[in-house]
């Protein structure tokens, strides 16, 4: 219930929905975004596989921007940009970080039913929503460029991390109680 709340108050989740239901919208946008950004990222990505072309370059490098269109200056596609830009060892240092609170946080929510009061299980749950919105909107937006988006993204990784790092200790803090208790 709290999902479709969110779907139908938020516009920006509106936005992202409406971009898969909508099949003329996918064709004619996907059409544009695979001819003018994404083949330009991939065909720079191959060229510099490693170490990419640096970040934030792709707009220099962009035959949209040498023709001197300035309006589309990402890929609308953060893992495509990451390749492209990073190349495959910023691609696998950034999306292992984005993978790792994932994981994080799914794993959370498996214990904090039976750990977590529901204020605190809430927050798990905002994070775990927040993070999937972001990633699934990296597949067509520019979210990790984007502060409104991105900042959102960090806080709730911070979440995260704050209750993996507190049920980490809590569970250090009671082995080390029952063994000098036992």
């Amino acid at each position: 219930m709290f999902c479709f709340f969110i779907f139908i108050q938020v516009p920006e989740f509106q936005v992202v929905l409406s971009r898969f239901t909508s099949s003329s919208t996918i064709v004619e946008a996907s059409n544009g975004r695979i001819s003018e950004l994404w083949i330009p990222a991939f065909n720079l990505f191959l060229k510099n596989p490693f170490f990419g072309v640096g970040w934030r370059q792709f707009k220099y490098l962009s035959p949209m921007y040498t023709m001197g269109s300035y309006v589309n200056d990402d890929v609308h596609n953060i893992y495509l940009q990451l390749l492209c830009e990073n190349g495959i060892i910023g691609f696998i240092i950034v999306f292992g970080v984005m993978i790792t609170s994932y994981i994080i946080t799914w794993k959370l929510i498996k214990k904090a039913k039976y750990t977590y009061d529901s204020y605190n299980y809430f927050f798990v749950m905002f994070s775990f929503g927040y993070q999937t919105f972001f990633l699934l909107y990296g597949l067509t937006g520019n979210s990790l460029y984007d502060i409104q988006c991105f900042f959102p993204y960090i806080v709730s990784c911070c979440i995260a991390f704050y209750y993996w790092y507190d049920n980490s200790k809590n569970f250090k803090l009671k082995k080390s109680f029952i063994n000098i208790h036992i």
